[in-house]
């Protein structure tokens, strides 16, 4: 996303197929670790709550708009920025893996 920020249309179409094509990857495996870990009972608790975070998350990034409207660069480097604070967001909150195969 940085790259993207340099304002070249070339490295500004080729970050948003780079960001583009990991999404379905990054999707599928969102999923199948939310199926893998929930226990069954609450999964679709689970499911419902992960909807609802990225609701508000789209509803958060409606700020984006006059962001970009000033200066694309700039709400270009401010979404790589939120993105590089979640990196220490989830080595804060990580936790260790329990095998619920024997638990």
């Amino acid at each position: 996303m940085t790259s993207a920020a340099t304002g070249s249309p070339a490295v500004l179409v080729a970050a948003v197929l780079a960001v583009g094509l990991a999404e379905g990857p990054q999707l599928t495996a969102l999923f199948a670790i939310r199926h893998q870990e929930a226990p069954k009972r609450l999964r679709s608790q689970v499911f419902t709550a992960g909807a609802s975070v990225k609701i508000t998350g789209f509803a958060v990034g409606a700020v984006a708009g006059p962001v970009a409207a000033r200066a694309l660069p700039g709400a270009l480097l401010l979404a790589a920025g939120v993105a590089a604070c979640a990196v220490p967001v989830f080595f804060a909150f990580r936790t260790s893996r329990v095998d619920r195969r024997t638990a």
